[in-house]
């Protein structure tokens, strides 16, 4: 049985010889002298680093196990154990998203390793290696931050996060732990595994530069991308001031989508307040059929109550969110297909109005409370999706956060964070009546085990060192 780094090594081979993207030299699979040679080999293993990055997965997990959808009699099984709380171990969509974050992270890991190794022998430019690492300590922080939203526990200074695969040389053997096929990981407590992410931030913005953004560099990792990255660790990590910074750099040079480019946003026909999403091509995945088939069986609808939280006379985001289908019933609609495909569409990671709900949140939790800025950050994102909105100012902390998490539910639907808004604000879930029932379990309470998914099974057996979440078993 191998181990977490030989699973990932092995997804990368499987990759290599099945996707068009690595229609290259295989730079992906190993480091060594002969392998990443030049700056064309760097970038191969850039793309492919982007490529193997599935945000599609915490997409899923997300929304399925959350109170955003609803599970007709149409679902034929899909997605059950993930809606009905009942995943294990051996769960395959939790196993799916612990290997395809590792294997990215492994190929960041080498495509640092080799940058070195190039700028030393003078085949890379200062400021062409700076340009690769900041991509890949980027990239390399966002995977193994989503590990942790998913498989880590709940923020405390003694509760366990997930394996830091790095370049360091933690078990004193003279070679980088990230380069080895051998390694058995530990997982790490949480305040060291922010310490370490914020570590690789760091590294990336002090390689980048503040470029204005456009339609060509909003698919790979840019400066005012790290910038978002760097807000929404620092919001799930407790460092308020910190994640009220960064928001305000990104929302000093950008301006949220309009109520006009809104719908085309998610079309992929228009990039207005889109700071970094990962490109999909005909060939990927369609993010779309997690919830609806390709002949239009519903998997999922969306919960009723959702659909009820949204005014469908003025709020522009019921239009997105959700659609109606000829025969009057109503899917998910935010991934609806495009460039003819039906179900494909590009994955937003960062988007300026997530920013705004940042610092709304930071503001509130703050040491110096500043419930002024909150009210300011809600009353401008909604005047861009509410026709004719007027604010009513909240005075009381307690409300004002009801209505940012609320906010937040509504503006980043079905993209990846609406569980763990729930798990990290310490609050449960409660299904409404019309979404549950039956086979359908209605609450999950806030001290849950489950709002920790588990360490995968293979991973269990294969690595002496790893510790499974309570509630799951370590055998």
């Amino acid at each position: 049985m191998k181990n977490l780094i030989i699973y990932s090594i092995f997804y990368l081979i499987i990759a290599s010889s099945c996707e068009s993207i690595l229609d290259v030299e295989p730079v992906d699979l190993i480091v060594e002298d002969n392998v990443f040679n030049s700056k064309e080999d760097i970038e191969s293993g850039i793309i492919a680093a982007y490529g193997f990055a599935s945000s599609e997965n915490i997409i899923e997990i997300s929304s399925l196990a959350s109170d955003d959808v609803f599970r007709p009699s149409t679902n034929r099984g899909q997605g059950v154990q993930l809606n009905s709380w009942s995943y294990i171990a051996s769960n395959t969509e939790a196993a799916e998203f612990w290997f395809n974050s590792y294997r990215t992270i492994a190929q960041a890991n080498k495509v640092l390793y080799a940058t070195d190794l190039l700028l030393k022998e003078g085949k890379l430019t200062q400021q062409e290696a700076d340009y690769y690492n900041a991509e890949m300590y980027a990239l390399r922080a966002l995977m193994h931050f989503d590990l942790y939203r998913a498989m880590g526990q709940k923020y405390s200074e003694t509760g366990l996060a997930v394996p830091y695969i790095d370049l360091e040389d933690n078990n004193g053997n003279n070679y980088p732990d990230g380069l080895e096929t051998s390694l058995q990981p530990e997982r790490i407590e949480i305040p060291l595994f922010f310490e370490k992410v914020l570590n690789d931030i760091d590294n990336a913005l002090n390689a980048s530069i503040p470029t204005q953004l456009n339609q060509q560099n909003i698919t790979r990792f840019n400066y005012f991308a790290i910038k978002s990255l760097e807000a929404r660790v620092s919001l799930y990590g407790k460092r308020y001031d910190r994640a009220i910074n960064a928001a305000n750099e990104v929302i000093n040079n950008f301006n949220i989508c309009s109520f006009n480019n809104y719908q085309s946003v998610w079309t992929d026909e228009s990039n207005d307040g889109v700071l970094f999403k990962l490109e999909r091509s005909n060939d990927d995945f369609q993010v779309g059929t997690i919830w609806t088939g390709n002949n239009l069986d519903i998997f999922f609808s969306p919960s009723y109550e959702i659909t009820s939280l949204i005014n469908p006379n003025s709020d522009i985001r019921y239009y997105t969110n959700f659609f109606t289908l000829e025969n009057g019933n109503t899917i998910i609609g935010k991934y609806l297909g495009s460039n003819g495909v039906i179900f494909l569409n590009d994955i937003k990671i960062f988007r300026v109005s997530e920013l705004y709900l940042i610092r709304a949140e930071a503001n509130l939790k703050v040491i110096n409370t500043n419930i002024d800025q909150a009210n300011a950050d809600l009353r401008a994102l909604r005047s861009q999706r509410i026709v004719q909105y007027n604010h009513s100012y909240v005075s009381d902390p307690d409300l004002l956060m009801e209505e940012i998490i609320e906010e937040r539910r509504k503006e980043l639907a079905y993209e990846g964070h609406r569980f763990f808004d729930l798990k990290r604000n310490d609050l449960p879930i409660n299904r409404s009546e019309l979404d549950c029932g039956g086979a359908v379990p209605c609450n999950l309470e806030s001290d849950d085990f489950r709002f920790n998914f588990p360490i995968p099974q293979e991973e269990v057996f294969a690595n002496k060192n790893i510790q499974q979440n309570p509630g799951y078993g370590q055998n």
